[in-house]
């Protein structure tokens, strides 16, 4: 029961807050489209080691804080904790530690919002310690404020202590919005700002106040970036000239990206490769040398066996011949060999046609290519 009056207490003082104190801030929201931002109010973590009523404690503070920014009426939508689960799902959990500019940036693109507050609460022996996460996602620039809120040993003044705490935050967050209007060049391209996709086509929307990073893409076309100061409740327009990648590259002397796959070039048929024929007469040339040093080495063996009367069986004239026949078909063998291993080379590698007209300078005479031959000849004295 105690505790049910205290939060009663805190989320009436929360609550107290007039339009007379928005008056105050110089805010009028009563003319023109509503420049009011938005803020989602994430919820208040409690550790997990934390007594149930420790955790509906949290829970009504934070029912208390979401209250008082709605009262307020500074904000075009204020989303509650439970809104706030139900679009990050699995996420929800995750998103009351997030502490740092980049985590709460991440979580305002995801819910949509341009403010966002998340907190976390702990419960030591001497009181209750609340640490406020609060962040302006203005123009992509993520402005963090972090405020601690301790008990310092008086639990009974604690939530006295949030209200006080929690006022200068919505204060700071009732900053109104500006107008951006986006007008790209074709029809169906992205808008982005900040890395948040405002639309298609021409946007005109209400927008965070700051220094803003324009992106606009389609397809085919060169990305255009920019940057454009806008003012709280001040209009700024860009206009968006997009170019086609082709004409970009034309008209700065660059080459535009290479194709990733290129058709075959032609290649000459087999059997109107040189190399191929080569290769054959050389395989020719070593089988004709083979058979002289075969016929040869038969003399050699010959003369190397004598018959039953101790004579060779061997004449001079045949000496004479198996000397010249085992010359003859070293020289084959050798030439053939050399013939085969370059013509299967060759037809292998065979080199690319030149491509027309690289045979000569631009303006100069036209020369014909040099024709490339070879010759085998086989046989001759020795």
């Amino acid at each position: 029961m105690r505790n049910t009056l205290r939060t009663a207490l805190v989320a009436g003082m929360l609550l107290s807050t007039s339009a007379a104190f928005a008056q105050d801030l110089g805010l009028d929201l009563s003319d023109g489209p509503d420049l009011r931002p938005t803020v989602a109010v994430v919820g208040i973590g409690a550790p997990g080691a934390a007594a149930p009523a420790e955790k509906a404690r949290a829970d009504k503070l934070a029912t208390a804080l979401v209250a008082a920014s709605k009262k307020t009426n500074w904000f075009a939508k204020v989303m509650d904790p439970a809104q706030c689960a139900a679009k990050l799902g699995d996420g929800a959990t995750a998103a009351l530690a997030c502490e740092n500019a980049e985590c709460l940036a991440d979580l305002a693109r995801q819910l949509g919002v341009d403010r966002i507050l998340t907190s976390q609460m702990e419960f030591p022996a001497d009181g209750p310690n609340l640490k406020l996460s609060a962040l302006d996602v203005g123009g992509g620039a993520a402005s963090l404020e972090v405020v601690d809120v301790l008990a310092q040993g008086k639990s009974n003044g604690f939530e006295r202590s949030v209200a006080q705490a929690f006022k200068p935050l919505l204060q700071k967050f009732s900053t109104p919005l500006g107008t951006l209007k986006v007008v790209p060049s074709e029809p169906g391209a992205t808008v982005e700002v900040g890395g948040r996709i405002l639309g298609t086509g021409t946007v005109e929307k209400p927008v965070a106040p700051g220094v803003l990073k324009v992106r606009v893409t389609l397809p085919d076309y060169q990305p255009f970036e920019t940057e454009v100061t806008l003012e709280s409740k001040g209009t700024a327009t860009v206009q968006a000239k997009l170019e086609k990648k082709i004409l970009v590259a034309a008209q700065t002397g660059e080459a535009p990206p290479l194709e990733t796959s290129k058709p075959a070039s032609p290649s000459t048929p087999f059997y109107q490769r040189g190399g191929l024929y080569l290769a054959v007469v050389g395989l020719a040339a070593v089988g004709v040398g083979l058979a002289y040093g075969l016929k040869a080495m038969d003399v050699q063996n010959r003369a190397q066996t004598p018959d039953a009367n101790g004579l060779i069986p061997v004449s001079r004239w045949q000496r004479y011949q198996a000397i010249k026949d085992a010359q003859l078909g070293n020289v084959l063998m050798a030439a053939g060999g050399a013939a085969a291993i370059g013509g299967v080379v060759w037809f292998i590698v065979e080199p690319a046609p030149a491509p027309p007209g690289k045979d000569r300078e631009p303006g100069g005479p036209k020369t014909e290519p040099t024709p490339v031959g070879f010759m085998l000849r086989i046989g001759g004295e020795i």
